[in-house]
């Protein structure tokens, strides 16, 4: 806010605190303004983050807008905060799971609540949804067999989901068909098995299969949209026109779910101005879904409707403020409009371009360069640095990834701890990376429980000192090791080898058995292996005997360390993520 004297020049800033951002929160709920809401409440709680109540507030503004898992986040950050609030967060957290239509984790959510407060404000409400969650049980078991072999059938469907998601098309591949040998009647499993097939480069496979469900279901969007973006790829633009031509027969104003795979396809094939209609018509559904919300913006700015675009920008802003890709597009349309830059066809993947991706991970590599001291001045100072750091987090690399972390972690304040618990609350990270994160955690002293996703189910962890966080321990002198070889090698190699060094041993901590992982005794000795390795597998030089001399250790101490990196990875390959 900016207040200013009348008939003076001067702009004199004065800060607000929590209470005036909440009130203005509270007079936009009363208007239905729920975007402009969500970031007055972030405000009031950034400004003063112990008011517990306006924490569950926002808590309560995400499950209105359909946030379930930000919803979570924000609960989950207050339960080990607020004990005196600990019932009403699960029942808040069992409402948020009945919205993602997970019945098993609401049913648990209200009975802890109830176990907890058995005759609170809730307690009816929570009664009457778990009269309602078994009546739905019994009669799902009932009428169409919902049994437990079943709903493990849909677990597995969603793990090959994440797995698609995430690129790894062979083991997508891999869970798919065997779903698909215990039920082929899954014509979801199919549509996404061929799509897998056609990720992975086998075009035929990936169309035999969507034929096959198009004989049963000759209507099913899925699989119309993926028979134009295959015909597509292969540049048979009449059997392309056939596909593009169903689907578009097929829009319906009340199928949210086939609305927004038909928006996708159309924006895939490059037709801005009917995907953008299509986009529209979803967002009747899903007013604030952020990837829409992108695909519009994508849209405008290949339509060349920039000031359209900007909204889109402004939209997910402030929905997400610490959206790093809606700032760049911002940016970038903002240059468009100034026409600084010439026009453009840009992609709709939920990403930055490729030359602004390449940037990001640059700056990452020579961000590792520094100390430990210029880190914490640009945390603290440079916004640049915060942003790449969770856009860092969010890109498809676990060793960048368990890099940003531990680095995070090294900050040691309020924003770097909010990073870390949020970290636990993604669905499909690994088990490395979960591992990791409840170390850092513990070693910081950050008060318990832990909040996570574990077998997709959002589970309270207390870590042991002791017992349980033994392996995390090995797991940062293993990754202290190979920060020294990073260090070690400076100048000497060109300007991969950092991310190659750290590829090579997380590769290694995440393939070996724990019980054959042991303590580190002298850790030059697993750097000197890590930069022969590289030399290895780069083909550059480097002999074992001047390795060991470097780091001041005996060839056969690190004669031992490679093979065990070699027996346990093999001859991967570091220089592609």
């Amino acid at each position: 806010m900016i207040y200013t004297k009348p008939n003076e020049d001067n702009v004199l800033p004065f800060e607000q605190d929590g209470s005036f951002y909440y009130k203005r929160a509270r007079k936009y709920i009363g208007k239905s303004n729920y975007i402009e809401a969500l970031n007055c409440y972030r405000k009031a709680v950034d400004k003063d983050p112990d008011n517990i109540g306006y924490v569950l507030e926002l808590a309560e503004l995400f499950t209105e807008m359909s946030f379930f898992d930000e919803s979570n986040a924000v609960l989950a950050y207050a339960l080990h905060r607020a004990v005196e609030y600990r019932a009403r967060i699960y029942f808040d957290m069992a409402c948020n799971f009945l919205g993602m239509q997970d019945y098993d984790q609401a049913r648990e959510y209200f009975k802890k609540y109830l176990n907890m407060d058995y005759d609170g404000e809730y307690a009816d409400e929570a009664e009457e949804f778990l009269a309602i969650l078994e009546l739905q049980t019994s009669y799902i078991e009932e009428i169409i067999g919902y049994d437990s072999s079943f709903k493990a059938l849909y677990k597995r469907a969603r793990i090959g989901k994440q797995l698609l998601d995430k690129g790894e098309y062979k083991k997508a591949i891999n869970v798919f068909e065997r779903i698909m040998e215990e039920d082929p009647t899954l014509l979801f499993v199919k549509n996404n098995l061929s799509l897998a097939y056609f990720c992975a480069g086998d075009i035929d496979k990936a169309i035999n299969i969507e034929k096959a469900v198009l004989s049963a279901q000759s209507d099913n969007i899925h699989a119309n949209c993926n028979m134009a973006l295959y015909y597509d790829d292969m540049g048979d633009q009449d059997s392309k026109d056939e596909y593009i031509k169903k689907i578009t027969d097929l829009i319906d104003a009340d199928d949210p779910d086939g609305l927004y795979k038909i928006g996708i396809t159309l924006c895939e094939l490059g037709l801005h101005e009917r995907a953008l209609d299509v986009l529209k018509m979803s967002l009747g559904y899903n007013p604030y879904d952020i990837r829409i919300i992108y695909y519009c913006g994508i849209a405008c700015l290949n339509l060349k409707r920039y000031d359209e675009a900007m909204d889109w920008w402004d939209k997910m802003l402030k929905l997400d403020p610490d959206n790093s890709i809606a700032a760049f597009y911002r940016e970038r349309t903002s240059l468009h409009m100034r026409q600084l830059i010439p026009d453009q066809e840009y992609l709709y993947q939920y990403q930055v371009p490729h030359d602004e991706f390449l940037r990001r991970m640059q700056f990452i590599n020579r961000m590792l360069a520094m100390s430990e001291d210029q880190l914490i001045d640009m945390w603290r100072k440079d916004n640049e640095f915060k942003d790449i750091i969770r856009w860092g987090l969010d890109i498809n690399d676990d060793v960048i990834k368990s890099v940003l972390l531990h680095t995070v972690s090294g900050f040691k304040d309020r924003e770097a701890e909010r990073i870390l618990r949020e970290f636990l609350l993604r669905k499909g990270e690994s088990e490395a990376l979960r591992k990791e994160v409840f170390g850092l955690l513990k070693q910081n002293g950050i008060k318990e429980p832990y909040m996570a996703y574990i077998d997709q189910k959002l589970t309270e962890v207390k870590v042991n000192l002791i017992a349980e966080t033994e392996d995390n321990s090995l797991y940062v002198s293993y990754m202290k090791a190979a920060e020294l070889a990073v260090k070690m090698m400076k100048d000497r190699y060109d300007d991969n080898y950092e991310a190659a060094v750290r590829k090579a041993m997380t590769c290694y901590l995440n393939t070996v058995p724990q019980e054959k992982l042991t303590r580190i005794r002298k850790k030059e000795v697993w750097a000197a292996a890590l930069e022969y390795y590289y030399c290895r597998r780069k083909g550059a030089w480097g002999c074992m005997q001047d390795i060991a001399q470097y780091y001041n250790v005996s060839a056969s101490s690190l004669s031992n360390a490679y093979r065990r990196l070699i027996n346990t990875i093999g001859y991967i390959d570091l220089f592609n993520s």
